[in-house]
């Protein structure tokens, strides 16, 4: 394990808590401040410290939590995060984090689908892997998918600098002293999606920001355009990039 990797692990052990602790978490709707609550469950790779891009997507998440909890904080929100046992696979920790009724999950997902809830209490799920099928539009699957489908294009660039995206890359490039990657800006734009939503519904039920994300809702991922949800796939509509940068969006 490298020094950075060494650094990013011991930042998210001081960030979360177990998610043995979930249920007593989540049945607390305000923190001891009086703060409203916010509980995100992070599904971890268990080889991400190994993988490139799992390293760059759990570094995405620690950041965009690290800016969302500063940004919530000042509407009097707590961001609660919780992650699963390291021994579970990824189908068996989503029922772990979801038992304790989390407002989200987020994590690269693709390689399961998730249904809905029968029961109508599933949180919010951000899948931010790209995975290597095309997106089926029959509402079988809730994942709201950040990266778009195979394809030669990015959705996100170190070279970008127009629209804040220069602003955003070096204070990634502060925290961590590696560029801001593809996976990367899907984690962090993932917390952040979830946070602007609870903050301009003024709620952090599921069902209440579902809704919200598949009426329209924009956000704002520095890339001169606002970004939103197609209603049907679920999938992220933004601009994308040449693997050499932002000079050709599409």
């Amino acid at each position: 394990m490298t020094q950075r990797s060494a650094a990013c692990l011991f930042a998210l052990n001081a960030l979360f808590i177990s998610s043995a602790n979930v249920d007593q978490i989540s049945a607390q709707m305000t923190s001891a401040t009086g703060a409203r609550r916010i509980t995100l469950g992070v599904i971890e790779s268990a080889d991400w410290r190994r993988g490139v891009s799992s390293t760059s997507s759990m570094r995405g998440t620690l950041f965009g939590i690290e800016e969302a909890q500063r940004t919530a904080a000042m509407f009097g929100w707590d961001l609660v995060v919780v992650r699963s046992p390291d021994s579970l696979n990824t189908s068996a920790a989503i029922q772990e984090l979801t038992r304790g009724g989390p407002t989200a999950l987020i994590g690269d997902l693709r390689e399961v689908r998730v249904v809905p809830n029968a029961s109508g209490s599933s949180p919010l799920v951000f899948d931010i892997g790209r995975s290597a099928e095309a997106r089926s539009d029959d509402g079988a699957d809730v994942r709201f998918h950040l990266l778009p489908p195979p394809d030669s294009v990015l959705a996100w660039h170190p070279s970008l600098v127009r629209y804040g995206a220069g602003q955003l890359n070096e204070r990634y490039r502060r925290r961590f002293g590696v560029e801001m990657d593809e996976p990367a800006w899907a984690a962090w734009i993932a917390v952040k999606i979830l946070v602007d939503a609870v903050l301009k519904t003024g709620s952090s039920d599921p069902r209440v920001l579902e809704l919200f994300l598949l009426d329209g809702a924009s956000f704002d991922g520095h890339k001169g355009v606002p970004l939103f949800f197609d209603p049907r796939k679920r999938e992220l509509v933004q601009p994308l990039f040449p693997p050499s940068g932002e000079s050709e969006a599409r």
